[in-house]
C-alpha cells in the first residue's frame, strides 16, 4: 500500500521543522513556498525544556560537585593556622573579627596537672567472704589433724565456729591493707569507697594482713577462753590466711581524677576579647595559644551565623560564585573536547568524582599538615604536600589528556579560592599547572606496576623542581636556608616532594580499578589484562576451539599492525580482534577451523536454515 499524498506532506513538513535553515512550513507543499514565507519560531520555553531534558544529568552532576566543593571551601580556612603567618607578612597584624571568650589552654593544663597531682587514689572493699572461707578451712583441717588437742570438743561446737566466722567478718569489714601501702613512714591518704560512702582515710590507720591475724588470734583467745596450748596449735594454723580487703580501683580513680580536672577548669578565669582587638603583631598580647583558640571557635560558628556576623562571609560567597563559573566552564570544555572513546556522561561523572576526591584530600592535608612544626616551614611543607596532581592523573588515564589538561587548569584556577595564600596565590597556580600537566602525561599510558613507580618518581621530581624554582619567593624559607643548615631543609623538602609523588602513584593504582568498575570504563591497563594469553576466556578458547583461537591470534596481529599504520588505538583493536569470534565457544565443532582432518562436517546433516542459525548465533553469544 502506497502512502497517501497527505501523509507525504506531513512527513515533509515535520522534517522541515526539525531541519536547520529550512524554509518549509507545516501544511504547505514545498513548491508553494517562496523566499518571503515566514518560518515559525520554536518558543524559548520549548527549547529550554529540550535543553534541560538533554543535559539534566550533566547539570545535576556539577551541581552536586559545586555544593560539595563549596562546603570544603568553607571548612578549609578554619584549619589553616600557618596561613595567618601570610596575613602577618602582608598586613603586620591579625585582628579579631568577632567577640570571643578565651580560656587559656596553658593555664588550664597547668591547673589540671596540679589538681591531679594531689588527688588521692580510690580504693574499694574487696570480697571479705574469701577470708572467712580460708580461715574456716584451716580451722576444720586443724581439728581433723589434731583430734586429741586441748579444748577440741569446745572448738568443734557449731557456736564456736559461728563466733570464729563473725570475728573474721568483723576484722575484714574494718579493712585490711597491703603491706606495700604502709611502707612510707608518713601520712598516705586515699579515698575509701565502702558501699555508697566515700571517705578520705590514711593507710596508717589500717592493719596489714599480719597485724590483722595477730589481732584476730588475740580476740579469739579472749572470747573463747583458749588455753596457751590451744593457741600454740591455732597460731601457725591461721598464719597467712587473711588477705587485704581494701584494694585499688582504677576505674573509680580515673573517674575521680576526671571530676577533679573539671573542677580545676571551672576555677580558671576566662578572658573576653572584643571584636577588632589585635591578636598578633610582633608579640602575642593574649598569649601564644590565643590564636589557636580563636581559630577553633571560628570553625565552630555555623554557616548561617557566619553569614550574619562574620564579615568575610561575603568574600566567601564571591569565591563560591567564581567557583561555580569555573565549574560551568569545565563542563562546557569537557563536552566540547572530551575523548570520543568515552561516553559523554561517563566522562562527566568520572571527572566530577576525581575532583570530589581532590577536594576531600585538599581538606585533609590543609587540616593536618599544619601540625608539622619545623620553625617557619609550615607553609612551604604544605605546598609540597598538596595532592594537586591526583585528579589530572586519574582523568588522563581514564578519559584522555585533553580532558586532563582542562581539569588541571580548573584545579589551578580554583586552588587559591580554597587555600587563600595571599601573595603565594600565583605560586600555587604555577605549581598546579606544572605538576598537573606532567602527571597527565606520565600517567596517561601506565599499565604495569613499574609504570606507576616511574610515574611517581617523575612526579616527585616535578614537585621538587617547582618548590626549588619558587624558593626565593618564599621569604621565610629563603631566610632559613641562609641562617640554618641548608642541606637539612632541602632534604626535608625532597622527602615531602617524593612522598607527594609516590602517594599520588599509590592512590592512582588503587583508584583506577574502582573507577573502571563504577563507570564501566576501559583503560590501557584493562586492555592489557584482556589481551593477556592467560585470560580465562582465551584459555577456554584455546582448549575448546583451537582453530578459532589460532585464527583470532592471526587476525589480532594483522589488525594491530593496521591500526598502528593509520594511527588508531592499536591495543583496543588487538583486543577486539582477539575476542571477535569468542561466541564460537557455544558450538565449536560446527565451525570448519575446529574440525580435525577427516571429520565429517556437521552442517552436511543439517537443513540450510539450521546451519545459518548456528553460524549467526555465534555473533549473539559472543
Amino acid at each position: 500500500m502506497k502512502p497517501s499524498k497527505d501523509n507525504n506532506s506531513k512527513k515533509g513538513s515535520a522534517k522541515s521543522k526539525g531541519g536547520e535553515g529550512s524554509t518549509a512550513v507545516a501544511g504547505l507543499p514545498r513548491e508553494h513556498l517562496t523566499s518571503t514565507t515566514l518560518v515559525p519560531q520554536v518558543p524559548w520555553s520549548t527549547r529550554a525544556r529540550q535543553h534541560l531534558g538533554r543535559y539534566f544529568h550533566h547539570y545535576l552532576i556539577f551541581l552536586m560537585l559545586w555544593l560539595f566543593g563549596s562546603v570544603v571551601m568553607y571548612l578549609c580556612p578554619s584549619f589553616r593556622q600557618q596561613f595567618f603567618a601570610a596575613e602577618i607578612i602582608r598586613n603586620g597584624v591579625v585582628k579579631t573579627e568577632f567577640d570571643f571568650r578565651f580560656l587559656s589552654h596553658i593555664q588550664t593544663q597547668e591547673a589540671m596537672e596540679l589538681a591531679v597531682k594531689h588527688q588521692p587514689s580510690v580504693y574499694v572493699t574487696d570480697d571479705i567472704q574469701r577470708n572467712v572461707d580460708a580461715v574456716e578451712r584451716r580451722f576444720l583441717k586443724m581439728l581433723a589433724d589434731n583430734p586429741q588437742m586441748p579444748q577440741a570438743e569446745q572448738l568443734s561446737q557449731q557456736g564456736t565456729r559461728q563466733l570464729l566466722r563473725d570475728t573474721v567478718v568483723n576484722y575484714s569489714t574494718k579493712g585490711i591493707v597491703s603491706q606495700d601501702n604502709k611502707i612510707l613512714d608518713r601520712p598516705n591518704q586515699f579515698i575509701w569507697a565502702n558501699g555508697d560512702k566515700q571517705s578520705l582515710v590514711d593507710f596508717q590507720d589500717f592493719p596489714t594482713p599480719e597485724e590483722a591475724e595477730a589481732g584476730l588470734l588475740q580476740e579469739l583467745q579472749t572470747t573463747m577462753h583458749l588455753l596457751p596450748e590451744t593457741m600454740d596449735i591455732l597460731r601457725p594454723t591461721l598464719k597467712g590466711t587473711l588477705e587485704p580487703t581494701i584494694i585499688y580501683n582504677s576505674a573509680l580513680t580515673e573517674k575521680k581524677k576526671k571530676e577533679t580536672r573539671e573542677e580545676a577548669v571551672k576555677k580558671v578565669q576566662a578572658r573576653n576579647i572584643p571584636k577588632g582587638e589585635q591578636l598578633i603583631s610582633v608579640t602575642y598580647p593574649y598569649g601564644k595559644d590565643s590564636l589557636q583558640e580563636y581559630q577553633k571557635q571560628l570553625n565552630e560558628i555555623s554557616l548561617w551565623e557566619r553569614m550574619k556576623t562574620h564579615h568575610p562571609s561575603w568574600a566567601f560567597l564571591m569565591r563560591v560564585a567564581v567557583f561555580g563559573l569555573f565549574l560551568l566552564a569545565l563542563g562546557a570544555g569537557i563536552i566540547k573536547f572530551f575523548s570520543k572513546r568515552v561516553p559523554e556522561l561517563s566522562a562527566l561523572r568520572t571527572t566530577a568524582t576525581a575532583l570530589a576526591i581532590h577536594f576531600l584530600l585538599l581538606f585533609v592535608v590543609t587540616r593536618y599538615a599544619s601540625r608539622y612544626q619545623t620553625g617557619s616551614l609550615e607553609l612551604a611543607v604544605l605546598l609540597v604536600c598538596l595532592p594537586l596532581s591526583l585528579a589530572p592523573a586519574l582523568v588522563s588515564n581514564l578519559i584522555g589528556t585533553s580532558t586532563a589538561f582542562l581539569t588541571t587548569i580548573f584545579i589551578a584556577m580554583t586552588a587559591p579560592l580554597f587555600l587563600k595564600l595571599g601573595y603565594y596565590d600565583f605560586q600555587i597556580i604555577h605549581f598546579t599547572l606544572f605538576a598537573g600537566i606532567i602527571s597527565a602525561i606520565v600517567f596517561r599510558n601506565v599499565r604495569k606496576r613499574m609504570d606507576f613507580v616511574v610515574a611517581g618518581f617523575a612526579l616527585g621530581l616535578v614537585v621538587l623542581l617547582s618548590c626549588c624554582l619558587f624558593i626565593c619567593e618564599q621569604a621565610d624559607m629563603y631566610r632559613l636556608l641562609q641562617e640554618h643548615n641548608s642541606l637539612d631543609i632541602l632534604l626535608e623538602v625532597l622527602t615531602f616532594s617524593y612522598i607527594n609523588g609516590f602517594s599520588v602513584a599509590i592512590l592512582c593504582f588503587i583508584l583506577l580499578p574502582v573507577f573502571e568498575w563504577m563507570f564501566g570504563l576501559v583503560t590501557p591497563t584493562t586492555l592489557m589484562e584482556l589481551s593477556d594469553g592467560s585470560h580465562p576466556l582465551l584459555l577456554r578458547l584455546q582448549k575448546e576451539a583451537p582453530g578459532t583461537y589460532q585464527h583470532s591470534l592471526n587476525v589480532s596481529t594483522i589488525a594491530q599492525e593496521a591500526a598502528e599504520a593509520v594511527g588508531a588505538d592499536a591495543q583496543l583493536t588487538k583486543v577486539m580482534a582477539l575476542f571477535h569470534d569468542i561466541g564460537k565457544l557455544d558450538n565449536p565443532q560446527c565451525f570448519a577451523e575446529n574440525l580435525p582432518l577427516g571429520t565429517d562436517n556437521p552442517h552436511d546433516s543439517l537443513s540450510p536454515e539450521e546451519s545459518v542459525n548456528i553460524i549467526r548465533r555465534h555473533t549473539v553469544e559472543g
